[in-house]
């Protein structure tokens, strides 16, 4: 059971009351595998996600922090993320990562440089709805985020916008 896509589920209220911790708990003794989409750093509930084989999951769009601040006000820096994710990999977690929306296309392929070895699954997905997305060569683009992630031999999803693109 996925939490969440639209949103994020540390909102900082959530932080406070706790309730993606309940909700993680719920779903684990009701038999769900809890699955986290954050663009948090929070590794409160990595004790939850282990005990109910759930996986924790990033959003990820730039290396660069100063991009990050631009497009992404208010969300942890990357590096933080990042982080979040090694630690999850090692606590046993399983990981995954959202590289989605693609913005700046030489960074995506560096997160996956930089995040391979801690990483369980990739979802690539492109920029839509945004004119500077019209700017990117997408099918070109997918070749080297798949000859990428073929030679460090991960697992991943290219999502139909980007499958499709011509």
């Amino acid at each position: 059971m996925l939490l969440c896509f639209g949103c994020d589920p540390y909102q900082p209220i959530a932080l406070t009351s706790r309730v993606t911790r309940e909700a993680i708990r719920i779903l684990g003794e009701a038999g769900c595998y809890p699955i986290i989409l954050t663009k948090s750093a929070v590794l409160q509930d990595f004790d939850l996600l282990k005990l109910y084989r759930g996986e924790y999951g990033a959003t990820l769009t730039f290396v660069d922090a100063r991009d990050s601040k631009e497009w992404e006000p208010g969300a942890p820096l990357p590096h933080q993320r990042i982080e979040a994710l090694r630690k999850a990999n090692w606590y046993g977690i399983r990981t995954w990562v959202s590289l989605e929306p693609v913005i700046d296309p030489e960074q995506t392929l560096e997160l996956i440089d930089m995040t391979h070895s801690f990483v369980n699954v990739y979802k690539v997905g492109k920029l839509n709805h945004m004119k500077n997305g019209s700017d990117i060569n997408w099918p070109a683009f997918r070749d080297k985020v798949e000859e990428k992630l073929d030679h460090y031999r991960c697992r991943y999803y290219i999502k139909k916008d980007l499958q499709e693109a011509k």
